[in-house]
C-alpha cells in the first residue's frame, strides 16, 4: 500500500508504538529521519508496575528496531519539523509517503514538496479535531477514536484513511493522566496503524456534502481532564476484563 513508506522519528511514547507495529508486520522502512526532542518524558514512568500491556509498545526503541531492519538512517538536530534541515532532508530523498509523529504542526512549505504525510489522529474525524480531543469525546459520549489521514495545509481536514474505535475499561487506581497521554494515546494510534497497514482504506471523506463541526478541541483543561478521568473509572467493569478494546466495526 505504501511502497517506500518513511518515518520522521520524533522521539516520543507514540514514535515508539509505531516502531514496535512496523517490526511486528516485518515492515522495512525506506528511511528514517531521526529529530530531537529535549522534553520527551520517560514512557517507563508511565507504565504501573502492574505491567500493562498496552504501556510495552512505548517502550519499543528505535535501536531494537534498527537490529531487525536496515533503513537509511538520518540523524539531525533539529526538534521542530519546520527547521530547515528537515526540509532540506526530505527535498533530497526519493520516497513519497512519510509517516508523520511530532514534532510540531507541517508548515505550508512542506506541502510543496510533493511528500504524503501519514498523521494518525486521536479521535474520530471529522467530529473531534485538534491535540487532546480524546479527552473531550470520552467525556462528550463515552467515545473513543483514532483516525488515519494523509496530512493537508488545513488543521485536521485531509481525507480518512482509516478509522477505528476503542473502549477503555480500567480502575482508578491505574487511570491518571500519565496513563491516558503516554499508554492510552500511544496505543490507540499504533492500533490504528496496524489496521491501516493490514486492511487498507475503508473511511468516508470528511466532507460528502453533510454540515459537520468545524471547532478543534485543543489542549484541554486541567479540571475537564480530571473529571473525564474520573467519569472512566466510575464505569469501570471488572466483569468485562482490563484493557483498551478495539470495537469491530460492520
Amino acid at each position: 500500500m505504501f511502497p517506500d513508506l518513511s518515518l520522521i522519528y520524533f522521539p516520543s511514547e507514540r514514535a515508539n508504538a509505531y516502531l514496535q507495529v512496523l517490526a511486528e508486520l516485518k515492515i522495512n522502512l525506506s528511511c528514517i529521519i531521526v529529530m530531537k526532542n529535549s522534553f520527551k518524558k520517560e514512557a517507563s514512568r508511565c507504565v504501573t508496575e502492574q505491567n500493562i500491556s498496552e504501556g510495552a509498545r512505548t517502550l519499543f526503541t528505535l535501536e531494537q528496531y534498527l537490529r531487525a531492519f536496515n533503513s537509511d538512517v538520518i540523524e539531525c538536530t533539529a526538534e521542530d519539523i519546520n527547521n530547515d534541515e528537515v526540509f532540506r532532508i526530505l527535498a533530497d530523498r526519493p520516497e513519497k509517503n512519510w509517516l508523520f509523529c511530532g514534532g510540531g504542526i507541517l508548515g505550508k512549505r512542506m506541502f510543496t514538496l510533493g511528500k504524503k504525510y501519514i498523521h494518525i489522529h486521536p479521535g474520530e474525524l471529522p467530529a473531534f479535531r485538534g491535540s487532546t480531543c480524546f479527552y473531550y469525546s470520552l467525556l462528550h459520549d463515552n467515545s473513543l477514536a483514532a483516525s488515519a489521514f494523509f496530512l493537508e495545509p488545513s488543521l485536521d481536514s485531509g481525507a480518512p484513511l482509516k478509522v477505528c474505535k476503542f473502549k477503555v475499561n480500567r480502575p482508578a487506581q491505574i487511570l491518571s493522566t500519565n496513563y491516558m497521554d503516554y499508554v492510552l494515546d500511544p496505543w490507540i494510534r499504533s492500533e490504528t496503524l496496524k489496521a491501516l497497514l493490514l486492511e487498507g482504506v475503508n473511511a468516508t471523506p470528511q466532507s460528502s456534502g453533510t454540515v459537520v463541526d468545524t471547532r478543534s478541541y485543543y489542549v484541554i483543561h486541567p479540571i475537564l481532564r480530571a473529571l473525564t478521568i474520573n467519569k472512566l473509572a466510575e464505569q469501570y467493569q471488572p466483569d468485562l476484563g482490563q484493557g483498551i478494546f478495539k470495537i469491530e466495526q460492520e
